[in-house]
């Protein structure tokens, strides 16, 4: 029975002594990692955003084949990934903060997990290329037994950082460049729209939805009334408000110019009147778009230019027939006096 109490004692004493290590451990453990890649930011980004593209490098994926992944929303803010793996377990990742070629955040939630850690990416533009830097925050509370688990798994997360660096490096650098932004000044062609103006918030997939819903309206009505759609989608932008992050945007269909069919409510005529602009062709997925239009409202400080209508974009390439971003061509366009 002494031999009992005393076995009871140094169980209740160890017990007692991790309780007390555990208090000094942090509430709050960070991984991070960095890595130098000989690539423009522009070029590594979009491998992040666009949780699809995990798949090519990220080493928990390569660890187990059987994931099962699901993906909702477009890449940006609102876009996330689902994922069920009987080794990884099951959890879910969902971009909350995103600024173009510079930086991503999103909220990782984890299977039986009360509280979500934070996963951070920023992109520095190096004169050999980009430093990426993949950081981790994780709130362990004051659970012990999370802040014992999180501890002892900080070396098998680093390797974890380094391997899902390198393998993101070898991918980028094995990409083309992203080309020059080549600014055009052309004449403009009259051209008469049908569209639906609507002020929505900067949220990607509410911007989705938005001009898929409009799209549909549209080409419905149009086919109804046996009026011919002349060329590529388009879509207006009338103005934006940074600080309330919403902007006053028209889907619009190109109709032949004479078309004078009365518009049920919510559509509208947008005629382009004959003139002069200035236009960047982007080639790749839509995320990457900012760079055409930083380059366009420079081109257009710099030559002393002036505005004269809305900017607009056409969509050259139907991504319901190419699914390949690589091969995706939008024209941006902004009318000019």
């Amino acid at each position: 029975m002494r031999i009992l109490k005393t076995v009871l004692y140094v169980i209740v004493a160890i017990i007692l002594l991790l309780f007390i290590i555990s208090l000094f451990l942090p509430s709050k453990l960070v991984f991070e990692n960095s890595v130098n890649i000989s690539a423009k930011n522009s070029t590594v980004y979009p491998l992040v955003l666009n949780y699809q593209n995990w798949e090519k490098w990220d080493p928990w994926v390569k660890a187990d084949k059987d994931m099962k992944n699901t993906y909702t929303g477009v890449p940006g803010i609102g876009h996330k990934r689902t994922w069920e793996s009987k080794k990884q377990g099951n959890g879910s990742m969902e971009i909350v903060e995103a600024e173009t070629n510079k930086r991503i955040k999103a909220k990782l939630m984890f299977q039986d997990s009360g509280k979500p850690a934070w996963d951070n990416w920023q992109f520095d533009e190096t004169p050999e290329g980009t430093k990426v830097t993949w950081k981790i925050e994780v709130e362990t509370g004051f659970n012990p037994i999370v802040k014992y688990m999180f501890a002892f798994t900080k070396g098998k997360m680093n390797k974890v950082f380094k391997d899902g660096l390198d393998n993101l490096k070898t991918l980028a650098e094995s990409l083309p460049e992203t080309p020059e932004v080549s600014v055009i000044e052309q004449p403009l062609m009259p051209q008469k729209y049908i569209g639906i103006k609507k002020t929505i918030g900067f949220n990607p997939s509410e911007i989705h939805a938005f001009m898929a819903e409009s799209y549909q309206a549209i080409m419905t009505f149009i086919q109804k009334n046996n009026i011919q759609c002349t060329g590529p989608l388009a879509s207006f932008y009338f103005s934006y408000d940074e600080n309330m992050k919403t902007m006053e945007a028209m889907p619009a269909v190109p109709v032949p110019l004479e078309t004078n069919v009365r518009l049920p409510d919510g559509m509208q005529y947008h005629d382009i009147a004959p003139g002069n602009s200035v236009m960047v062709i982007h080639i790749g997925a839509y995320e990457g778009l900012a760079s055409a239009w930083n380059a366009l409202e420079k081109y257009i400080k710099d030559k002393n230019l002036e505005v004269n209508g809305a900017p607009f974009e056409v969509y050259l390439t139907d991504p319901n027939v190419d699914k390949d971003t690589a091969h995706w061509q939008t024209q941006v366009v902004f009318p000019i006096k």
